[in-house]
């Protein structure tokens, strides 16, 4: 995972814990609190997650090569 994305999540992470809790342990006491915040936070870099993973595999990849699955179809 790209450190960009991660310190964009828990950046996130932490805002939206500090505007809903006045403290650790008011947090601590509300498990499926937190778990909703950790979804929305997650979901949230969701989208940088799949951009960056696209570009690594292309980056790995020559466009012009055929894999041989298209070579076994064109038998």
């Amino acid at each position: 995972m790209n450190a960009d994305i991660k310190k964009r999540f828990l950046d996130f992470s932490i805002e939206k814990l500090e505007k809903k809790y006045s403290s650790f342990a008011e947090a601590d006491n509300d498990v499926e609190g937190c778990q909703q915040i950790g979804a929305e936070c997650a979901l949230s870099v969701v989208p940088n997650l799949l951009d960056d993973e696209m570009n690594s595999e292309n980056m790995d990849e020559d466009p012009t090569a055929e894999s041989e699955e298209e070579d076994q179809i064109d038998q």
